[in-house]
C-alpha cells in the first residue's frame, strides 16, 4: 500500500497519519507499523525502532503504552535483553530502574519485585550504586 492508500482508507486520524509519513520521508516499511489500533505514540515507537534497526517485535503490540515501548526500544538500543521483565507487570517507570541497573551493570535481583513502586527501586538502585547497601543486605 502507498502513503495515499492508507490516508484514502478513512483509518487513521491525522497525528497517525503524520507518522505514516515520516515513515515514507525514512524509508520505512509501512506495513509494520500501520496498524489502525496504534495510537500515534505507539506508531511513533515503532517507527523509530525500525529506523535504528531494532527488532520491533518484542514491542509491537497495541496491547503496550508507549512509554512501556519507548522503554523496551531504548533497553534494545543499549543490548539489554529486557524482554524476561514483560510478563511479570512492571509498568515503563518500574522498567526505567530496572534498564538503568542493567546498563551500570547492577543486580537488578534486589529489587526485581513488581510490587515495589519505582522510587523505592530507585532508591535501592541507587543505594548498590553507591555502595551503601549491598545485594546480601537488600531484602
Amino acid at each position: 500500500m502507498t502513503l495515499q492508500d492508507y490516508i484514502n482508507s478513512g483509518l487513521y486520524n491525522e497525528k497517525q497519519i503524520n507518522q505514516l509519513r515520516l515513515g515514507t520521508k525514512f524509508g520505512t516499511d509501512l506495513a509494520k507499523f500501520s496498524n489502525p489500533a496504534f495510537n500515534w505514540k505507539q506508531m511513533r515507537e515503532i517507527r523509530i525502532g525500525l529506523r535504528r534497526g531494532i527488532p520491533v517485535f518484542f514491542y509491537d503490540s497495541v496491547e503496550l503504552s508507549h512509554q512501556t515501548m519507548r522503554e523496551i526500544r531504548k533497553a534494545l538500543e543499549c543490548d539489554i535483553f529486557i524482554v524476561p521483565f514483560l510478563d511479570k507487570g512492571y509498568n515503563h517507570l518500574q522498567l526505567n530502574q530496572i534498564i538503568i541497573a542493567l546498563i551500570d551493570g547492577i543486580s537488578v535481583e534486589s529489587f526485581q519485585n513488581p510490587t515495589y513502586r519505582w522510587q523505592h527501586m530507585k532508591e535501592i538502585r541507587m543505594n548498590l550504586t553507591l555502595g551503601v547497601i549491598d545485594n546480601l543486605m537488600v531484602a
